[in-house]
C-alpha cells in the first residue's frame, strides 16, 4: 500500500456558492444547502502528489481518509477531478467547477462522530488512472462537492492545520497493469515478432 499526502497550502481549498475561496483555513467544509449560489453553501477539494501508479493499472482499493474535529453532519459526494494531472487550487482556483470523474461515492451522515474516518474511492481512482494520458508520478484531486436536499454542516482538517489532514491510500493488484492494458502490450510484441 502507498499513502499520498498534500505537500502546500495550495493542495486543497474550500469554495463558497457565492464564488468566495478560501486556501488557507485549518478546515475544509462540506456545507451542503438548498441554495447551491448561497454563501453557506460550501465544497472542498484535495490534491495528492506524485501519484506512483501506471497508467491502466488495476487499483485493489483506494481509500480517501480524512479526520473530523466535531460531531458534525455530512450530506456530500465525492468525485475525482477528471483531468490527467490535476492542477493546486491556487493555480486553478476552482472546486465546484472542475472537471468530474463519472464514478463518485456519496457520504451522507449525521452525526458522524470525532476522529479519522475512511471514504472507499477505489472505482474513482480507477477512472482517473485509465484515462490514456494518465502517467505515473501525476498529482491526482478528490472533490468533496456538497448536496443541494438540505442545509447540514460538515468540517474536516486541512493542510494548514499541520497534522491530521486528509490523505489517500492506494493498493494496485499484484502485476500492476489491468487485463486491458496487459493485452495491448501482448498484442503489440506478437506484431512486432511475427514482422
Amino acid at each position: 500500500m502507498a499513502t499520498y499526502y498534500p505537500a502546500h497550502s495550495n493542495d486543497d481549498a474550500t469554495e463558497h456558492g457565492d464564488g468566495t475561496y478560501r486556501l488557507v483555513e485549518a478546515t475544509l467544509k462540506v456545507y451542503s444547502n438548498t441554495d447551491p449560489a448561497n454563501y453557506n453553501y460550501r465544497c472542498s477539494g484535495v490534491r495528492f502528489i506524485s501519484v506512483a501508479v501506471a497508467q491502466g493499472a488495476t487499483i485493489s482499493s483506494a481509500t480517501f481518509n480524512i479526520n473530523i474535529g466535531a460531531d458534525y453532519d455530512f450530506n456530500g459526494v465525492v468525485y475525482g477531478n477528471n483531468v490527467d494531472d490535476a492542477n493546486d487550487f491556487n493555480t486553478e482556483q476552482d472546486v465546484i467547477g472542475r472537471a468530474r470523474t463519472t464514478a463518485n461515492v456519496s457520504v451522507v451522515h449525521d452525526s458522524w462522530g470525532v476522529g479519522a474516518k475512511a471514504i472507499t474511492v477505489t472505482s474513482i481512482i480507477q477512472e482517473i488512472v485509465n484515462r490514456g494520458s494518465w502517467g505515473s508520478g501525476n498529482d491526482l484531486a478528490l472533490l468533496f462537492i456538497a448536496n443541494i436536499d438540505a442545509n447540514k454542516i460538515g468540517d474536516y482538517y486541512a493542510y494548514d492545520n499541520g497534522s491530521n489532514f486528509a490523505s489517500l491510500d492506494i493498493i494496485v493488484a499484484a502485476g500492476g497493469l489491468s487485463i486491458p492494458v496487459a493485452m495491448h502490450h501482448y498484442n503489440r510484441i506478437n506484431k512486432i515478432i511475427r514482422g
